[in-house]
């Protein structure tokens, strides 16, 4: 019987402590909200550096989310009825909640789409980059640049990933308007609104 008793207390203490043991964020669940920007899926995943492929499918600025749970590096969410992965495969010092809020806006951010400018619209709308672009632009076109990439989001110098491998960099002005993209002239061409 003290065995049994013993046994019993053991499985219950390890038990609890397997469950304190539990990340935060594995207890959390991301909240609902609207896709901040356009997402470009392969499947059913999602990377956090965005960079389009050839056959991604992209999902609008706006889009429902039902976020379902946190994994260590990745969300699981559900959207337009199927369950996808935002996956944050370079920005691995951004914490989960962070991510989430970034790529999970709590309001439909298209409203203010329709304020822009034409060409602005048009070039958010093709996922691409046009001068004169603000911040917000930016996101809400190509998505966030990864942690990797933009350490600190205060810098006027943004990096992403272009389809073809190269890195490109958003140069902002004192404004924080789009000024310029450095890189090379095929890059530009893929990440530019002509």
């Amino acid at each position: 019987m003290t065995r049994i008793r013993f046994a019993a207390a053991l499985a219950l203490a390890l038990g609890f402590a397997a469950a304190t043991t539990t990340p935060a964020f594995a207890q959390m669940v991301p909240k609902d909200g609207y896709l901040c920007c356009n997402l470009r899926l392969n499947g059913t995943w999602a990377s956090d550096s965005n960079a389009p492929r050839s056959g991604d499918r992209v999902l609008k600025p706006g889009t429902k989310v039902i976020g379902l749970a946190y994994g260590a590096s990745q969300l699981d969410v559900e959207i337009e009825g199927e369950k996808m992965t935002i996956g944050n495969d370079y920005s691995r010092g951004v914490s989960m909640t962070t991510f989430a809020d970034r790529w999970i806006a709590p309001k439909d951010p298209t409203p203010a789409l329709k304020t822009w400018t034409p060409r602005i619209q048009q070039a958010v709308k093709a996922g691409r980059i046009t001068n004169g672009m603000n911040r917000k632009q930016v996101l809400m076109s190509v998505g966030w640049p990864t942690a990797t990439n933009t350490p600190n989001l205060d810098d006027p110098v943004w990096t992403y990933t272009a389809s073809n491998g190269s890195n490109y960099k958003v140069v902002f002005n004192e404004a924080w308007l789009v000024k310029a993209i450095d890189a090379d002239q095929a890059t530009k061409g893929a990440v530019l609104l002509p």
